[in-house]
């Protein structure tokens, strides 16, 4: 099997993980095709800058997956398990490379281009959790071949729309907005994927002027077990709201939002909160590096709804439904598990 293009895969995932306004914590997934039947994908659990020669991502048969999604209806009522195992299946082990799960989303890795770049962009997120972002994206976007997709639930449903808006766009666009999801480029060069998801982000900014620069996250130790938040623009939004997460729960833009923080404050099997707040300080009970996790995706949720609301948009949440759906998927709880 011809590696080669996992230097590539390395490539595109430190690009974006070097940008916490692109990728947050464990979110985000990138890939690359190899050969006619071979795609390295980003390995569920794992953060794309850990992504190395043999650490990181996964080796699939993806041609085995595109098959798969291409004659399976999503109204089965074994589609969801049925697809996992297939992903599962699909792993090709590769020696001196730790056998791994692949991304939930590696079924639509298969159906795109060479090179894909998956973020949960926080200037994507703007327009995918606001009601009039997919206008504002038809405006910006009108001579871009891209298509937009509601929210639906991630993973094998998630594939088998996309596989339908492809075939009714007619080709594979070089953008994909995900609603309450994020944003996708595909090429087939390294530099094309990562010039179109410049020019996305870019245009986004400028028509929102957001050309300031993402604010920065920190975190620090205060004792052992213990992580305070050190990341101004958290500070600042406590200092003139209320002192608890309650809105949190209000407000569910996206997967991330529920899997690291929602999770973590309101605990399902009803344990002591993971985050709490005192004095308008933001409090971690984690590993410093789980910590890390939740501040980025604590700044960049306060980033998307403080800018929702400045810009005078139409803030979309996730419905009940579709967040009991990823509070009750195996595949988040493993993902989640894998950071600690």
């Amino acid at each position: 099997m011809n590696l080669e293009g996992v230097k590539d895969l390395v490539e595109i995932s430190h690009y974006a993980a070097a940008d916490v306004a692109y990728i947050q914590g464990g979110g985000g997934n990138t890939s690359v095709k190899l050969s006619d039947t071979h795609m390295a994908v980003k390995a569920s659990g794992c953060e794309l800058s850990q992504m190395g020669d043999k650490e990181g991502y996964v080796v699939v048969d993806y041609k085995m997956i595109k098959e798969y999604f291409g004659g399976k209806d999503k109204a089965d009522d074994d589609f969801e398990e049925a697809s996992g195992q297939i992903l599962r299946v699909a792993v090709v082990e590769v020696e001196g490379l730790k056998v791994l799960r692949p991304s939930v989303e590696a079924g639509f890795h298969a159906l795109l281009k060479k090179y894909v770049i998956h973020t949960h962009s926080v200037y994507a997120n703007i327009l995918a959790c606001s009601a009039e972002g997919k206008g504002i994206a038809e405006k910006l976007f009108a001579d871009v071949d891209y298509i937009w997709i509601d929210y639906v639930n991630p993973g094998a449903v998630l594939t088998a729309v996309m596989a339908e808006a492809i075939a009714k766009f007619g080709k594979v666009p070089g953008v994909i907005f995900l609603g309450n999801h994020g944003v996708i480029a595909t090429a087939d060069s390294v530099k094309e994927a990562i010039d179109i998801n410049e020019m996305v982000n870019n245009a986004i900014r400028k028509h929102l002027d957001l050309m300031e620069s993402f604010p920065e996250t920190k975190v620090k130790q205060i004792k052992e077990g213990y992580v305070e938040s050190d990341s101004s623009y958290v500070s600042d939004y406590f200092s003139n709201e209320p002192n608890n997460f309650e809105f949190i729960r209000e407000k569910v833009l996206y997967p991330d939002q529920l899997v690291y923080l929602n999770n973590s404050v309101y605990k399902k099997d009803g344990s002591q909160s993971d985050i709490t707040i005192k004095d308008g300080k933001v409090i971690y009970a984690i590993s410093e590096k789980q910590a890390k996790v939740n501040e980025e995706t604590l700044v960049a949720y306060l980033y998307v709804i403080n800018n929702i609301k400045a810009k005078g948009l139409t803030l979309v949440s996730m419905t009940n439904e579709q967040q009991a759906f990823i509070l009750g998927w195996e595949s988040e709880a493993y993902r989640k598990a894998m950071i600690k």
